[in-house]
């Protein structure tokens, strides 16, 4: 049996969530959490329904200003509907502000505000490394494809250290999934971690076999002595 939950599950999820949600506001209305967990209930249901953000979304900000002006989760949660409407300078803008506000307090935050702004700048200097920065503190990527250019910045710095620091972290993030592992071999190659690179190859081999053939010529590529592999690196070098 499928372990995926079907589009009928998923509904009755969410219309759960909602009565809870409004149950919890009825009751405590001055408390800005509340607002906060509806209206996040909201983009993600018209997320997953690839419709509009509802008007309700938008009121449920005016509220959260009310009530708490200078909470960081308040533009945060506005730049989030922004963008699931496809507004990035709005979302751009709004999420500037909370980032004036919390400095390096909030990852998500920082890595918003990353991705956005090098979304519509193209400048990998000044974003990649506040996006590093909130990788570092463990955020969990939803697309973790939108972290590659942070890594392609690095490597056009040479500074393969933190290029395999965060293979390593996305491969972390999703075990299961093959897509970074030859990344990250190959970055411990380069490093001359072969031992590492073995150790990663044949993970690969398990996750996706057909890579079987090109993995053996690796392999055989690979010198016999491995440089010592340091597993507590901690970067110096960020803005």
């Amino acid at each position: 049996a499928s372990q995926l939950a079907s589009e009928e599950e998923i509904e009755s999820a969410y219309e759960k969530a909602f009565i809870a949600c409004d149950n919890y506001i009825a009751l405590h209305p001055h408390e800005t959490q509340g607002h906060l967990s509806k209206n996040f209930l909201l983009r993600t249901y018209a997320d997953w329904k690839e419709e509009p953000i509802s008007q309700e979304a938008y009121d449920l900000i005016d509220i959260i200003f009310e009530q708490s002006p200078e909470r960081t989760e308040g533009y945060a949660a506005l730049a989030y509907l922004y963008l699931t409407d496809n507004e990035y300078e709005k979302a751009a803008e709004t999420i500037s502000i909370a980032y004036e506000l919390s400095g390096d307090r909030q990852p998500a935050i920082l890595w918003l505000y990353a991705v956005l702004h090098h979304t519509i700048t193209g400048d990998a200097a000044t974003y990649a490394p506040i996006g590093y920065r909130a990788i570092q503190y463990g955020i969990v990527i939803k697309n973790p494809v939108n972290a590659l250019w942070i890594a392609d910045y690095y490597i056009e710095q040479n500074n393969l250290q933190i290029v395999m620091d965060i293979y390593e972290r996305l491969i972390e993030m999703y075990p299961a999934s093959p897509q970074f592992l030859p990344n990250l071999i190959a970055t411990y190659a380069e490093l001359g971690y072969y031992d590492e690179a073995r150790r990663n190859a044949e993970t690969l081999r398990i996750l996706d076999p057909a890579q079987s053939e090109a993995i053996d010529a690796f392999l055989a590529s690979l010198p016999e002595k491995s440089m010592k592999y340091e597993t507590s690196y901690s970067p110096t070098s960020l803005v």
